[in-house]
């Protein structure tokens, strides 16, 4: 589950913070686990969806940055 979150985030520290977020995503909604699929296939599908959401968090805050210096250079 590293490797794919690994490549999904690009970064090993950014991997394992998200990791961490989903294993404690996880443990806080076992109840909600239904076996309609493996554990492993469930615990990876929430592996997954934490990675795309650290990915689309650091897009908006990096769009917010541009947007930052862009008016900055506007203003000088």
């Amino acid at each position: 589950m590293f490797n794919t979150t690994l490549r999904i985030v690009g970064d090993s520290d950014d991997a394992e913070d998200v990791m961490q977020e989903a294993f404690l995503k996880a443990f806080a909604k076992l109840d909600s686990y239904r076996g309609e699929v493996s554990f492993g296939a469930w615990l990876k599908r929430i592996m997954i969806n934490k990675a795309l959401d650290f990915l689309r968090l650091k897009r908006e805050q990096l769009s917010l940055e541009d947007a930052g210096e862009i008016r900055e250079m506007a203003e000088e």
